[in-house]
Protein backbone atom coordinates (compact mmCIF):
# COMPACT_ATOMS: atom_id res chain seq x y z
CA UNK A 1 0.00 0.00 0.00
CA UNK A 2 1.79 3.23 -1.27
CA UNK A 3 -0.82 5.78 0.41
CA UNK A 4 -2.88 5.96 3.81
CA UNK A 5 -5.27 8.27 5.20
CA UNK A 6 -4.35 10.58 8.66
CA UNK A 7 -7.39 12.39 9.95
CA UNK A 8 -7.01 15.83 11.34
CA UNK A 9 -8.33 15.08 15.13
CA UNK A 10 -4.95 12.27 14.91
CA UNK A 11 -3.45 13.80 17.29
CA UNK A 12 -6.15 13.90 19.84
CA UNK A 13 -6.50 10.12 19.89
CA UNK A 14 -5.34 8.88 23.67
CA UNK A 15 -2.70 6.63 21.71
CA UNK A 16 -1.01 9.12 19.75
CA UNK A 17 -1.27 11.62 22.99
CA UNK A 18 0.38 9.29 24.85
CA UNK A 19 2.92 9.13 22.68
CA UNK A 20 3.88 12.78 22.22
CA UNK A 21 4.05 13.26 25.73
CA UNK A 22 6.33 10.20 26.08
CA UNK A 23 8.90 11.84 23.59
CA UNK A 24 11.73 11.40 22.59
CA UNK A 25 15.74 12.16 23.44
CA UNK A 26 15.24 15.80 21.36
CA UNK A 27 15.10 19.68 22.06
CA UNK A 28 11.52 19.37 21.63
CA UNK A 29 10.48 15.58 23.29
CA UNK A 30 6.67 15.39 21.69
CA UNK A 31 7.41 16.94 18.05
CA UNK A 32 10.21 14.56 17.42
CA UNK A 33 8.32 11.61 18.98
CA UNK A 34 5.04 12.52 16.46
CA UNK A 35 7.26 12.68 13.70
CA UNK A 36 8.93 9.34 14.40
CA UNK A 37 5.58 7.83 14.46
CA UNK A 38 4.37 9.42 11.06
CA UNK A 39 7.46 7.85 9.47
CA UNK A 40 6.98 5.06 11.23
CA UNK A 41 3.37 4.60 9.50
CA UNK A 42 4.57 5.49 6.25
CA UNK A 43 7.45 2.98 6.43
CA UNK A 44 5.46 0.52 6.93
CA UNK A 45 3.02 1.29 4.24
CA UNK A 46 5.75 2.34 1.97
CA UNK A 47 7.79 -1.39 2.53
CA UNK A 48 4.97 -3.88 3.32
CA UNK A 49 5.02 -6.62 1.28
CA UNK A 50 1.78 -7.86 2.73
CA UNK A 51 -1.73 -6.65 3.73
CA UNK A 52 -2.10 -2.93 4.35
CA UNK A 53 -0.18 -2.25 8.16
CA UNK A 54 1.25 -5.80 8.51
CA UNK A 55 5.05 -4.76 8.49
CA UNK A 56 6.20 -7.95 6.76
CA UNK A 57 8.49 -8.28 3.14
CA UNK A 58 7.51 -10.00 0.13
CA UNK A 59 8.51 -13.17 1.58
CA UNK A 60 6.84 -12.55 4.92
CA UNK A 61 9.70 -11.90 6.92
CA UNK A 62 9.56 -8.86 9.67
CA UNK A 63 11.05 -5.65 7.96
CA UNK A 64 14.52 -5.15 8.99
CA UNK A 65 14.60 -2.89 12.78
CA UNK A 66 18.35 -1.69 11.55
CA UNK A 67 17.21 -0.42 8.12
CA UNK A 68 13.85 1.05 9.44
CA UNK A 69 15.83 2.57 12.13
CA UNK A 70 18.14 4.77 9.49
CA UNK A 71 14.43 5.37 7.92
CA UNK A 72 12.99 6.96 11.54
CA UNK A 73 16.17 9.27 11.88
CA UNK A 74 16.87 6.83 15.09
CA UNK A 75 20.93 6.59 15.92
CA UNK A 76 20.50 3.21 16.76
CA UNK A 77 18.39 0.23 16.54
CA UNK A 78 18.17 0.03 20.30
CA UNK A 79 16.56 3.51 20.60
CA UNK A 80 14.16 2.21 17.71
CA UNK A 81 13.31 -0.88 19.50
CA UNK A 82 12.59 1.24 23.06
CA UNK A 83 10.15 3.01 21.32
CA UNK A 84 8.45 0.07 19.37
CA UNK A 85 8.03 -1.50 23.13
CA UNK A 86 6.40 1.46 23.83
CA UNK A 87 4.10 1.79 20.98
CA UNK A 88 3.43 -2.00 21.64
CA UNK A 89 2.04 -0.94 25.52
CA UNK A 90 0.29 1.51 23.95
CA UNK A 91 -1.03 -0.43 21.80
CA UNK A 92 -0.46 1.25 18.74
CA UNK A 93 1.22 -1.26 17.29
CA UNK A 94 0.04 -5.09 17.85
CA UNK A 95 1.89 -6.22 21.17
CA UNK A 96 1.61 -9.90 20.78
CA UNK A 97 3.00 -9.81 16.87
CA UNK A 98 6.17 -7.25 18.06
CA UNK A 99 6.31 -9.46 21.31
CA UNK A 100 6.56 -12.86 18.97
CA UNK A 101 8.61 -11.70 16.00
CA UNK A 102 9.86 -8.32 16.17
CA UNK A 103 7.40 -7.86 13.70
CA UNK A 104 5.90 -3.97 13.17
CA UNK A 105 1.51 -4.64 12.52
CA UNK A 106 -0.39 -1.31 12.91
CA UNK A 107 -4.04 -2.41 13.23
CA UNK A 108 -5.31 0.82 12.57
CA UNK A 109 -3.91 1.27 8.70
CA UNK A 110 -5.54 -2.41 8.43
CA UNK A 111 -8.82 -1.21 9.59
CA UNK A 112 -8.76 2.04 7.60
CA UNK A 113 -7.72 -0.18 4.01
CA UNK A 114 -10.97 -2.25 5.46
CA UNK A 115 -13.42 0.22 5.72
CA UNK A 116 -12.30 2.17 2.10
CA UNK A 117 -12.81 -1.01 0.29
CA UNK A 118 -16.24 -1.27 2.12
CA UNK A 119 -17.15 1.73 0.62
CA UNK A 120 -16.08 1.26 -2.97
CA UNK A 121 -17.97 -1.76 -3.09
CA UNK A 122 -15.03 -3.99 -3.00
CA UNK A 123 -14.48 -6.97 -0.73
CA UNK A 124 -12.14 -6.37 2.44
CA UNK A 125 -8.27 -7.77 1.60
CA UNK A 126 -7.72 -11.13 3.23
CA UNK A 127 -5.09 -10.29 5.59
CA UNK A 128 -1.67 -12.31 4.89
CA UNK A 129 -0.74 -14.28 7.68
CA UNK A 130 3.08 -13.64 8.73
CA UNK A 131 5.89 -16.33 8.11
CA UNK A 132 7.23 -18.05 10.86
CA UNK A 133 10.86 -16.91 11.59
CA UNK A 134 13.21 -19.47 9.87
CA UNK A 135 14.62 -21.96 11.91
CA UNK A 136 18.36 -21.94 12.60
CA UNK A 137 20.65 -24.52 10.85
CA UNK A 138 20.77 -27.40 13.16
CA UNK A 139 23.96 -29.27 14.25
CA UNK A 140 25.21 -31.74 11.76
CA UNK A 141 25.03 -35.39 12.41
CA UNK A 142 28.39 -37.34 12.87
CA UNK A 143 29.35 -38.32 9.01
CA UNK A 144 26.78 -35.80 7.55
CA UNK A 145 26.95 -31.99 5.78
CA UNK A 146 26.39 -29.19 7.48
CA UNK A 147 22.94 -27.59 6.09
CA UNK A 148 24.58 -24.20 6.35
CA UNK A 149 22.58 -20.64 5.06
CA UNK A 150 21.85 -19.13 2.37
CA UNK A 151 21.28 -15.53 1.08
CA UNK A 152 17.55 -14.67 0.10
CA UNK A 153 17.09 -11.46 -1.72
CA UNK A 154 13.49 -10.14 -1.81
CA UNK A 155 12.15 -9.14 -4.95
CA UNK A 156 10.20 -5.59 -5.22
CA UNK A 157 8.10 -5.24 -8.21
CA UNK A 158 8.36 -2.69 -10.60
CA UNK A 159 5.21 -0.44 -10.34
CA UNK A 160 4.06 1.86 -12.72
CA UNK A 161 1.57 5.06 -11.56
CA UNK A 162 -2.18 5.97 -12.09
CA UNK A 163 -4.86 7.94 -11.15
CA UNK A 164 -7.55 6.57 -8.51
CA UNK A 165 -10.78 7.58 -8.52
CA UNK A 166 -10.23 10.35 -6.30
CA UNK A 167 -7.41 11.76 -7.48
CA UNK A 168 -4.93 10.72 -5.83
CA UNK A 169 -1.83 8.89 -6.80
CA UNK A 170 -1.65 4.76 -6.42
CA UNK A 171 1.13 2.83 -7.57
CA UNK A 172 0.40 -1.17 -9.45
CA UNK A 173 2.38 -3.51 -10.27
CA UNK A 174 4.31 -4.11 -13.57
CA UNK A 175 6.42 -6.57 -15.10
CA UNK A 176 9.91 -5.77 -14.77
CA UNK A 177 11.85 -4.91 -17.64
CA UNK A 178 15.37 -6.51 -17.69
CA UNK A 179 17.35 -7.96 -15.10
CA UNK A 180 16.64 -6.83 -11.76
CA UNK A 181 19.26 -5.72 -8.94
CA UNK A 182 18.16 -8.89 -7.29
CA UNK A 183 19.39 -11.22 -10.66
CA UNK A 184 22.89 -9.04 -10.38
CA UNK A 185 23.40 -10.26 -6.70
CA UNK A 186 22.63 -13.45 -7.79
CA UNK A 187 25.37 -14.08 -10.14
CA UNK A 188 28.20 -11.54 -8.57
CA UNK A 189 27.28 -13.93 -5.47
CA UNK A 190 27.79 -16.96 -7.89
CA UNK A 191 31.02 -16.55 -9.17
CA UNK A 192 32.85 -14.18 -7.13
CA UNK A 193 34.66 -16.71 -4.79
CA UNK A 194 37.42 -14.46 -3.30
CA UNK A 195 35.84 -11.31 -2.69
CA UNK A 196 32.86 -10.23 -0.30
CA UNK A 197 29.49 -11.49 -0.88
CA UNK A 198 26.61 -8.81 -1.26
CA UNK A 199 24.64 -10.09 2.15
CA UNK A 200 21.71 -7.28 2.00
CA UNK A 201 20.27 -5.62 -0.76
CA UNK A 202 19.56 -2.13 0.49
CA UNK A 203 17.76 0.41 -0.77
CA UNK A 204 20.50 2.50 -1.87
CA UNK A 205 22.47 -0.21 -3.24
CA UNK A 206 19.11 -1.39 -5.23
CA UNK A 207 19.43 2.03 -6.45
CA UNK A 208 22.99 1.87 -7.84
CA UNK A 209 22.50 -1.52 -8.81
CA UNK A 210 19.62 -0.80 -10.81
CA UNK A 211 21.50 2.59 -12.65
CA UNK A 212 24.49 0.13 -13.61
CA UNK A 213 22.12 -2.49 -14.75
CA UNK A 214 20.50 0.38 -16.86
CA UNK A 215 23.89 1.18 -18.57
CA UNK A 216 25.04 -2.29 -19.16
CA UNK A 217 21.60 -4.62 -18.94
CA UNK A 218 23.86 -7.93 -20.28
CA UNK A 219 24.23 -10.21 -17.55
CA UNK A 220 26.42 -12.36 -19.75
CA UNK A 221 29.03 -9.18 -19.55
CA UNK A 222 28.81 -8.84 -15.87
CA UNK A 223 29.29 -12.78 -15.20
CA UNK A 224 32.79 -12.33 -17.55
CA UNK A 225 34.00 -9.73 -15.84
CA UNK A 226 33.34 -10.88 -12.36
CA UNK A 227 34.65 -14.47 -13.67
CA UNK A 228 37.77 -12.02 -15.08
CA UNK A 229 38.25 -10.34 -11.41
CA UNK A 230 38.40 -14.04 -10.22
CA UNK A 231 41.94 -13.92 -11.64
CA UNK A 232 43.09 -10.68 -11.06
CA UNK A 233 45.35 -10.46 -7.88
CA UNK A 234 45.34 -6.85 -7.82
CA UNK A 235 41.49 -7.38 -6.79
CA UNK A 236 42.02 -10.02 -4.35
CA UNK A 237 43.98 -8.53 -1.44
CA UNK A 238 47.29 -11.09 -2.08
CA UNK A 239 49.39 -8.86 -0.11
CA UNK A 240 51.02 -6.60 -2.34
CA UNK A 241 51.15 -3.42 -3.87
CA UNK A 242 49.50 -0.42 -3.21
CA UNK A 243 46.31 -2.03 -2.56
CA UNK A 244 47.70 -4.67 -0.72
CA UNK A 245 44.36 -5.71 1.89
CA UNK A 246 41.87 -4.67 -1.40
CA UNK A 247 39.32 -7.04 -2.87
CA UNK A 248 37.04 -5.56 -5.58
CA UNK A 249 33.37 -5.46 -4.54
CA UNK A 250 30.36 -5.23 -6.47
CA UNK A 251 29.48 -1.47 -5.34
CA UNK A 252 32.81 -0.80 -6.85
CA UNK A 253 32.18 -2.42 -10.01
CA UNK A 254 28.55 -0.77 -10.02
CA UNK A 255 29.63 2.82 -10.12
CA UNK A 256 29.48 4.33 -13.45
CA UNK A 257 31.62 3.12 -15.62
CA UNK A 258 33.68 0.92 -13.51
CA UNK A 259 32.34 -2.32 -15.74
CA UNK A 260 33.07 -0.60 -18.84
CA UNK A 261 36.84 0.06 -17.48
CA UNK A 262 37.12 -3.59 -16.59
CA UNK A 263 36.00 -5.37 -19.56
CA UNK A 264 38.58 -3.54 -21.60
CA UNK A 265 41.10 -4.30 -19.31
CA UNK A 266 39.65 -8.01 -19.50
CA UNK A 267 39.35 -8.08 -23.33
CA UNK A 268 42.93 -6.33 -23.70
CA UNK A 269 44.42 -9.01 -21.26
CA UNK A 270 42.87 -11.86 -23.71
CA UNK A 271 43.90 -9.65 -27.07
CA UNK A 272 47.20 -9.85 -25.41
CA UNK A 273 47.41 -13.24 -24.42
CA UNK A 274 46.08 -14.61 -28.24
CA UNK A 275 49.17 -11.94 -29.83
CA UNK A 276 51.77 -14.20 -27.16
CA UNK A 277 50.74 -17.44 -28.20
CA UNK A 278 50.40 -16.76 -31.97
CA UNK A 279 54.23 -15.12 -31.48
CA UNK A 280 55.22 -18.37 -30.28
CA UNK A 281 54.33 -20.73 -32.44
CA UNK A 282 56.31 -18.82 -35.30
CA UNK A 283 59.21 -21.29 -36.64
CA UNK A 284 62.57 -19.43 -36.18
CA UNK A 285 64.36 -19.05 -39.96
CA UNK A 286 67.38 -20.93 -40.86
CA UNK A 287 70.06 -18.27 -41.22
CA UNK A 288 70.05 -17.44 -45.02
CA UNK A 289 67.18 -19.74 -45.90
CA UNK A 290 64.97 -16.79 -46.72
CA UNK A 291 67.58 -14.12 -47.30
CA UNK A 292 66.23 -13.18 -50.72
CA UNK A 293 62.86 -13.53 -49.93
CA UNK A 294 61.02 -10.56 -51.55
CA UNK A 295 64.07 -8.92 -53.02
CA UNK A 296 65.36 -9.33 -57.08
CA UNK A 297 68.17 -11.05 -57.32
Amino acid sequence: MKWFQVDSDTPDDPKIKAVIRRGLPSPNPGQAAAGALLLLWCYVANHGGGAPGIGVDSDGQPLPLGEMADELLFDSQADLERFLDFLAEKRAIDPAAWADQRMVMLPAMAKRADAYARSKGRPAPAPKPPAPAPKPPGRAKSGEKSPGSALTVPTVPTVQHQETEEGQLALTPALPAGPTPEDLVQVWNRHRLQGPKVQQLTDVRRRAYAAALKAAPDLRVWEAVIRWVETQPWCNAKGTGDHANWRLDLDHLAKPGKLQTAKERMDGDRNGAGRSAAASGRVAATQGKYAGAGHDD
